[in-house]
C-alpha cells in the first residue's frame, strides 16, 4: 500500500468507528431494557404491589431518550393510585396524541379512567396512564423521557 492509501484506509476507519456511536435520537437498542418496577420509578410513579401479567417493551422514538409501554393488572384500587402523582384518576375519553404510538391500538372509551401529566424528574418525562374498566383492571402506561 502507498501513503496515501494507508491515510485513506485510517481516515475511512476513524469515520466509521465515529459513526458506529453516533445516536440519532431514540433509545439505543444495545441499551438493556428496565424491569417494569424500575421503569415506572424513573418516571416517579410505581408499579403497584398486586400488578400481575406485567409487559415492559421498548421503543425507538425521536428525540425520546425512553420511550417504554407497559401493561398490566391490578386491582382497581391499586390500579388508580398509580395516577395519585399525577393529581389522581379521572375519565379517559381519548389516548394524547404524543402516546399513540408507543401504545399502538389501545383505545380509550366512556368508561375509561386515566392520567397525564409532565415531570422533571430525572429529565423530562411525558407520562400516559389509561386504566380499563373492570376489577381488576388492565393498566396501560406510556413513559416518554425527551432528549435532552
Amino acid at each position: 500500500m502507498t501513503l496515501r492509501t494507508n491515510v485513506v484506509v485510517g481516515v475511512l476507519a476513524l469515520t466509521l468507528s465515529a459513526c458506529s456511536s453516533v445516536r440519532l435520537g431514540g433509545q439505543d437498542p444495545t441499551d438493556e431494557l428496565p424491569s417494569p418496577s424500575e421503569a415506572m420509578q424513573q418516571a416517579g410513579l410505581e408499579l403497584p404491589a398486586g400488578a400481575t401479567d406485567v409487559t415492559i417493551t421498548s421503543s425507538d422514538l425521536p428525540d425520546r431518550e425512553h420511550a417504554w409501554a407497559l401493561a398490566f393488572t391490578a386491582p382497581r384500587v391499586e390500579a388508580e393510585a398509580v395516577c395519585e402523582p399525577m393529581g389522581g384518576a379521572g375519565r379517559q375519553s381519548f389516548v394524547p396524541k404524543m402516546h399513540q404510538e408507543l401504545l399502538g391500538d389501545v383505545e380509550a372509551g366512556p368508561e375509561t379512567r386515566g392520567c397525564s401529566a409532565s415531570t422533571g424528574n430525572g429529565g423530562l418525562w411525558g407520562r400516559f396512564v389509561l386504566i380499563e374498566p373492570g376489577d381488576p383492571a388492565t393498566v396501560h402506561v406510556s413513559l416518554q423521557q425527551l432528549t435532552r
